[in-house]
């Protein structure tokens, strides 16, 4: 399974086009027009979800000086502005350089290599539960009450 949504969106579009939208009745011009829209829908998703944070961080910066020229005290709301800092995308690209340079590093990590070849371990165990609690709401758990919530894996929000 795909955690990632944008990835995840193409997926089921794909499906929708190539699999379910000809499956639905051609008479049944209510079912036809609501296949429709659902695949709008999700595709203005797909469009904007890259843009969902510059969006949100945007609106924000437009209340505080609203705010502001009201008088209104909104220093949590500054705090949270100054500290969205980074944005998802530059998150996401950092993500991947890392894990391309982890991956070089193991692939010279040579058999004497105890420790690091632990620690990488450590680390995609910890990663797969994190996956696996991201996707446990799909029902592949076995017994899902062993799979921690995600929220109690990811650290605490921003």
């Amino acid at each position: 399974m795909q955690i990632r949504p944008d990835i995840a969106l193409q997926a089921v579009l794909k499906s929708l086009h190539d699999v379910v939208l000809p499956a639905v009745d051609a008479d049944n011009k209510l079912a036809q027009e609501q296949a429709q829209l659902v695949v709008g829908l999700l595709t203005l998703v797909a469009q904007r979800l890259p843009l969902q944070f510059r969006y949100d961080v945007d609106e924000l910066t437009r209340l505080l000086a609203l705010a502001r020229t009201l008088g209104l005290d909104s220093a949590a709301q500054d705090d949270v502005l100054r500290r969205a800092g980074a944005g998802p995308d530059e998150v996401v690209a950092a993500v991947g350089a890392l894990r391309a340079a982890i991956g070089d590093h193991i692939d010279t990590l040579g058999q004497g290599d105890a420790a690091a070849r632990a620690a990488v371990l450590a680390a995609a165990r910890e990663q797969h539960l994190r996956e696996r609690s991201w996707l446990s709401m799909q029902g592949w758990e076995v017994d899902p009450a062993t799979v921690p919530a995600i929220e109690t894996l990811i650290g605490p929000a921003r």
